[in-house]
């Protein structure tokens, strides 16, 4: 029967590993948002829980976190196997999915429960983490530092069920007007439809050019016949004149004879 060191040595040289799953616990804002973020990211991760994490109060609420009474932060517990997915690229993940600047605040969600948080359960997360803020901050990606903060884990109390399953339903709705959007901007990019957009904007310009040009024709035409009218009266007017004075010189030679 071979011995232990031996059987190490064997799962050393194949390569297994005897590691156990690793969890860790994030804090980007809304978790309904977060938790979308990192089920679109392509990491393999074998599970994301939305929960509450850092407050003084236990089994809190979702009511209550939301009104920013037990101190606590809406989060991610995810667990992963280190040997498949690295912690530095959930960390990745982590500083993209959110604006880690943003003190107690992400987009319209204000209040210390969306503060951007890093939770670790072992020194070497704690280094790790450390040592990605730093990586973000000297990236130049923003000019403000970020503010998130980095603390040791202690509890973690996953989310309603009821609350889970609005989340499913908000973050189907998202997926969709965000799937929507993207159909709408890739169509906008296929070349035969801006080749057929062009053809449109083209025939309502000639469309307008040539109603511009007939309108032109039409105003030069009136003038002329009003110039043409013009004449003829003042012609009248001067046959008109003399005829009188014609008339007035034969009266006057009747007279005197």
């Amino acid at each position: 029967m071979p011995s232990l060191s031996h059987l190490l040595a064997c799962i050393a040289v194949l390569g297994v590993s005897l590691a156990a799953e690793d969890t860790v616990t994030v804090g980007v804002g809304c978790f309904f948002k977060g938790k979308q973020s990192f089920e679109e990211s392509g990491l393999t991760l074998s599970k994301i829980a939305m929960g509450y994490s850092g407050g003084f109060v236990m089994n809190p609420s979702f009511e209550k976190v939301m009104r920013g009474r037990t101190g606590h932060a809406e989060v991610l517990h995810i667990s992963f196997d280190p040997n498949e997915t690295p912690l530095k690229r959930i960390l990745d993940v982590f500083w993209e999915s959110h604006d880690p600047t943003s003190l107690n605040k992400q987009g319209d969600d204000i209040g210390s429960q969306y503060r951007s948080v890093l939770f670790f359960n072992s020194p070497e997360q704690n280094e790790t983490m450390h040592e990605s803020k730093l990586k973000y901050d000297l990236s130049g990606v923003s000019k403000k530092k970020a503010v998130t903060e980095v603390v040791a884990f202690e509890n973690f109390y996953p989310v309603e069920e009821n609350i889970a399953e609005i989340a499913s339903e908000v973050s189907e709705k998202i997926k969709k007007e965000h799937d929507a959007f993207v159909d709408k901007i890739r169509e906008q990019q296929d070349p035969n439809v801006l080749e057929q957009k062009l053809i449109e904007v083209a025939e309502q310009k000639s469309a307008l050019t040539k109603s511009s040009n007939d309108a032109g024709s039409n105003s030069n035409s009136d003038s002329s016949e009003s110039s043409g009218s013009g004449i003829g009266n003042s012609d009248n007017s001067e046959s008109s004149s003399g005829g009188s004075d014609a008339s007035s010189s034969s009266d006057t030679e009747k007279e005197s004879n």
